[in-house]
């Protein structure tokens, strides 16, 4: 008896492992993308720590997307920025929170190819448009000419722009509170952190991010226009009658009314498929002809 009431436990605690295992396993295969990408994070954090911290500045700074990088090889300054973090493991663990949390329900949402497509937009866009906003500071001699080769990598422009896609599917009545409390999560990191080009890369990565979610959204509406459309009810074609002393047809007598002329004509201009109005005149004596 005491072996088999010691069983019970630990097959309840096997099953639920297997149950826990399990759902993790259908999570991570329906957001693919995100859990990739978060295990490539993973994997340059260690390399970054394993180096040491001289050289994995100079890791850090030969990845970056700098001014200057981009203006030698922006290609490959805006696809490498995005896979390295320079803060390490304490950004790591902000990350591995965040992406289940909001990138992956987004990818199972709205698809693994418009989630990978708008984190690329908003990390791209923002790097272009901060970086340009650095090279006309200096030029105009508002910032030292040492911003050209600042470090800037990170997934922050990515992730913030598939936040703010998630904008499209909220419910109206919290789109709102989702805005502001994605404008202050990047306030508060400007608060956190030293404020700098970063915080105006964020700003524009939400910029584009909202404007995604108003088009997507107005996709997603204009598909369920096509799918159910507007039912037009139709009217039978009717016989009218202008109203004289004698009857003229049995149509029109049947009808109640006194006519010299009768037309066929459709009852809505565009709805019914009627044919176009046609006029028959006839004498008091005889019957009309249409």
């Amino acid at each position: 008896m005491t072996l088999v009431r010691r069983a019970l436990p630990l097959g309840a605690l096997r099953r639920a492992g297997t149950a826990g295992l399990g759902h993790l396993r259908r999570q991570i295969l329906d957001a693919p993308a995100t859990f990739c990408y978060l295990a490539v994070l993973c994997a340059t954090t260690g390399v970054l720590a394993w180096m040491g911290h001289k050289s994995s500045s100079g890791l850090i700074l030969a990845a970056s997307s700098n001014l200057r990088h981009l203006t030698v090889d922006p290609g490959q300054a805006l696809f490498s920025s995005a896979f390295w973090l320079a803060s390490g493991f304490k950004e790591l663990i902000t990350w591995l929170v965040l992406f289940p949390v909001v990138l992956a329900p987004v990818e199972r949402r709205l698809g693994t190819r418009r989630t990978i497509a708008t984190f690329a937009l908003g990390h791209i866009g923002a790097t272009l448009v901060t970086q340009g906003i650095v090279a006309a500071a200096i030029w105009l001699r508002l910032a030292a000419a040492r911003w050209e080769t600042v470090p800037d990598v990170g997934a922050s422009y990515g992730f913030i722009a598939v936040a703010a896609l998630l904008f499209a599917i909220v419910p109206r009545r919290w789109r709102l509170v989702y805005a502001v409390a994605l404008l202050g999560w990047i306030l508060a990191i400007s608060h956190i952190t030293d404020a700098d080009f970063t915080t105006i890369g964020h700003g524009i990565a939400l910029l584009i991010g909202f404007i995604a979610a108003r088009g997507l959204r107005r996709h997603r509406e204009a598909q369920d226009d096509d799918a159910n459309p507007p039912t037009t009810l139709k009217r039978p074609c009717s016989t009218r009658c202008q109203t004289v002393s004698t009857p003229s047809s049995p149509a029109c007598a049947a009808a109640g009314a006194w006519v010299k002329t009768t037309s066929t004509r459709s009852c809505a201009r565009s709805a019914s498929p009627c044919s176009r109005p046609t006029s028959t005149s006839a004498s008091p004596g005889s019957s009309p002809s249409g």
